[in-house]
């Protein structure tokens, strides 16, 4: 190989043992000039950097496009894919990152918390309404306001949605107040026409 051709470019060479190399994504070949773009920070090879009318990864629209060696190192972000050009400035980053990921986990588990006490607030209170609502039925019923709703003995929309939400047992006492469960009141099990 001549020694005009040292620096690697268009041509095969060895890679040295510990050498990183990043590769382009767009085309897959390895970067040996970055093209780094602003403002989002994202690195491409040249080739593919100049190419772009918007960013490859975030889309965004492209201000300029800085030439950045192989050689002076470029430090690439394994969370935003952003890239940096000291050490420092990627663990400044990478700070900033973690701070904003925690904050958000942070507001997620608040709302959860919320969310769950707002239900179980939720449970308590259908608890309570069925409780008082079979409580309800079932001393109306024995009042003598006429079994059933009102005149004809029909029940009402609401007495029927209270009827749904009761269980089993108490609307069983409540119709044998009343006299509308099978073999009670009138013969036949029925009410009287």
């Amino acid at each position: 190989m001549d020694e005009d051709t040292s620096d690697g470019v268009g041509h095969v060479v060895p890679r040295v043992t510990g050498d990183k190399s990043h590769f382009c994504i767009c085309c897959s070949f390895p970067i040996l000039v970055y093209g780094r773009l602003y403002p989002c920070l994202h690195a491409f090879c040249l080739a593919c950097a100049t190419d772009m009318s918007g960013c490859f990864m975030c889309h965004a629209d492209i201000n300029r496009i800085e030439r950045w060696p192989k050689e002076n190192g470029l430090f690439i972000s394994p969370a935003t894919l952003q890239s940096f050009k000291t050490e420092q400035d990627l663990a400044n980053h990478t700070l900033k990152v973690h701070q904003h990921l925690l904050a958000a986990v942070q507001a997620s588990d608040r709302k959860a918390v919320a969310a769950k006490k707002e239900r179980e607030e939720q449970d308590a209170k259908r608890r309570k309404d069925e409780q008082m609502g079979g409580g309800g039925m079932a001393m109306q019923a024995a009042g003598g306001m006429g079994g059933m709703g009102g005149p004809g003995g029909h029940a009402s929309a609401m007495q029927m949605q209270m009827m749904h939400q009761m269980d089993p047992q108490a609307m069983m006492a409540m119709m044998m107040a009343s006299g509308h469960a099978v073999g009670q009141g009138q013969p036949g099990g029925g009410r009287a026409p």
